[in-house]
């Protein structure tokens, strides 16, 4: 996870920021690189190479994206044992935003089957965008409690910023289809109260 990863306990919240922000580049670029090397052997280490310009090793998006909340040792994904329906992270600080955004998900998963299945771009668009939110609400509830609290007060705000980014998108498909705005301003809807309980809890956590 970070707090182990960096150990930065002094660290504020746009040091956090920056940190985050600059992990972030480093895993779009793996995927960017990721279709021209993954049919060749040892596509790992070229990829690698590739990216020897950017900080840090750079390894499997697997290994990548779960040391935000992981031991900090890399990782196999494993298929069975996905941390989405785990019980006791649910359970955790964070928690209850995973449960409250995958509801909305399935909600979304539906009406992009039926109503917008014409709308595949949209789609597709909308649904990596929620995929990117319930990761960063995941990657909140995982963090222990020997973590910074500056780091969870940042992973709230950029939660705050992907939920921002689905509503955004909702909303401009909302505004083109008329057989899907009312279902979509539902979940609009819900969203947005969802946003307002991640203000709050990212409030108590700077006061805390």
């Amino acid at each position: 996870m970070y707090g182990r990863q960096y150990n930065h306990e002094n660290w504020s919240e746009y040091q956090w920021e920056r940190q985050i922000r600059a992990d972030e580049r480093r895993i779009s670029r793996y995927f960017a690189e990721l279709p021209k090397w993954m049919d060749l052997p040892g596509e790992e280490e070229l990829i690698s190479e590739e990216m020897s310009d950017d900080r840090g090793r750079v390894t499997a998006p697997a290994a990548t994206t779960r040391n935000f909340f992981g031991s900090g040792e890399e990782e196999e994904f494993d298929d069975e044992g996905s941390d989405v329906f785990d019980e006791t992270l649910l359970r955790r600080s964070g928690g209850e935003f995973i449960s409250a955004v995958d509801a909305l998900f399935v909600e979304w998963n539906i009406l992009g089957a039926t109503v917008l299945a014409g709308e595949s771009v949209n789609v597709v668009r909308i649904t990596c965008a929620f995929g990117k939110l319930q990761a960063r609400l995941i990657e909140l509830a995982a963090l222990d409690e020997a973590a910074p609290r500056m780091l969870r007060v940042t992973l709230v705000k950029r939660a705050i910023a992907d939920l921002c980014e689905v509503d955004t998108l909702l909303r401009h498909v909302s505004e083109t289809n008329q057989k899907a705005e009312k279902p979509l301003r539902a979940i609009i809807e819900s969203l947005m109260c969802r946003r307002e309980r991640l203000i709050d809890f990212m409030r108590k956590l700077r006061r805390s």
